[in-house]
């Protein structure tokens, strides 16, 4: 991850930018196909990649920084092989912690 922090007496803004990368392990099931008149094995791709963007907001208490983080991931590849269904994942989160600077 790549990022700029900047800082306001006890408070802290840090934006971030970044990527993931995912492999499938284990896949099972089936789907009906495009034409609804049969069933076929799903065909998934093996490896996934992903763009995850993220701000965190921190007050620092002593040698203690709270935190929270909310971060917002999407994929820049499709899940799916040669298929008609375009998809497009993204997930949203929060995170919240402690750091201790020593």
């Amino acid at each position: 991850m790549f990022g700029y922090k900047m800082s306001f007496n006890k408070f802290s803004l840090n934006s971030k930018i970044g990527g993931s990368y995912g492999r499938l392990i284990k896949s099972g099931g089936s789907y009906i196909n495009t034409s609804l008149n049969a069933v076929e094995a799903v065909d998934l791709e093996k490896n996934i990649f992903n763009v995850i963007l993220s701000t965190a907001v921190g007050y620092k208490i002593k040698k203690i920084n709270y935190f929270i983080e909310p971060k917002y991931l999407f994929n820049i590849s499709d899940v799916f092989i040669n298929s008609e269904v375009k998809q497009s994942y993204k997930a949203f989160s929060i995170s919240f912690g402690l750091s201790l600077k020593f």
